[in-house]
């Protein structure tokens, strides 16, 4: 089996639009914004745990 690089490309990411070439800026933006929300999952699931809230 052939090493992944360059010359075999991934499939296209279903969040950029057709055509848009991914930046690292866009890219580095989407990590961030889905971390954040997956983040906001696991305070939900550890406040119904605990019954503690973050904010106090």
């Amino acid at each position: 089996m052939p090493a992944a690089g360059a010359e075999h490309p991934g499939p296209p990411a279903l969040w950029f639009r057709p055509g848009e070439e991914p930046g690292a800026r866009r890219t580095v933006h989407h990590l961030l914004s889905e971390r954040a929300h997956h983040t906001g999952h696991a305070d939900l699931l550890r406040e119904s745990v605990d019954g503690r809230t973050s904010r106090g």
